[in-house]
């Protein structure tokens, strides 16, 4: 029983994985642009005020 939830497991990892992936390439520069901006934001937002969390 522990061998077949452990294929389970490795099966849905790699289904993770592929599907990681495939979102990945599909992003453009602009995507990635736009993510790491809005990380920027919020870490300047935090410097500014201490209590400042990120709830969206």
């Amino acid at each position: 029983m522990a061998t077949e939830n452990q294929d389970k497991l490795s099966t849905k990892n790699e289904t993770d994985i592929e599907n990681v992936k495939t979102g990945l390439s599909r992003m453009t520069d602009e995507d990635i642009q736009n993510i790491f901006d809005h990380a920027f934001e919020d870490l300047q937002r935090s410097k500014l005020d201490p209590n400042h969390a990120n709830v969206e």
